[in-house]
């Protein structure tokens, strides 16, 4: 079974990152799986971990704290569909069994295929997705080089 956290625009998915099998952080550093800039995240803000076939989430003593569903939690099971307020992003918990594929945007999937991302590297593209037409792309991110 995979995991990700996804950022959505209306119904459109703007960015999916996959939860790696060893867990998840994300907070406003460097040195975290998910940068999100955002000065209401703490450098380091929460990590998402599987554990017994399960996934959770843990505030890592945050300023702001982490809400899932809207209630404030120190440390919650996460099911698919949960909304994971961290900041000022709402994300998405998804889960696909082995085997299924992702759901990706008709307008240009944000996936990262790097080990980190900056949601914030994507928010002249989303910005320019809702005042543009339907057919404005989204840009790739750029690949690592090998």
């Amino acid at each position: 079974m995979k995991a990700r956290l996804a950022l959505y625009i209306g119904e459109e998915l703007a960015w999916g990152e996959p939860i790696g099998a060893r867990g998840t952080t994300i907070g406003r550093e460097d040195d975290n799986s998910i940068r999100l800039e955002d000065t209401k995240v703490s450098r380091h803000h929460a990590v998402v971990r599987p554990r017994d076939g399960k996934w959770f989430i843990e505030d890592l003593d945050s300023t702001n704290g982490v809400y899932v569903n809207g209630a404030k939690v120190k440390q919650a099971e996460l099911h698919k569909g949960d909304q994971v307020s961290i900041g000022g992003y709402d994300l998405v918990f998804e889960v696909v069994g082995d085997g299924e594929d992702w759901k990706t945007s008709r307008r240009g999937r944000i996936a990262s295929q790097r080990r980190r991302t900056t949601l914030t590297e994507h928010r002249d593209d989303v910005t320019e997705w809702l005042k543009g037409p339907a057919t404005t792309p989204f840009k790739e991110p750029p690949k690592e080089k090998p």
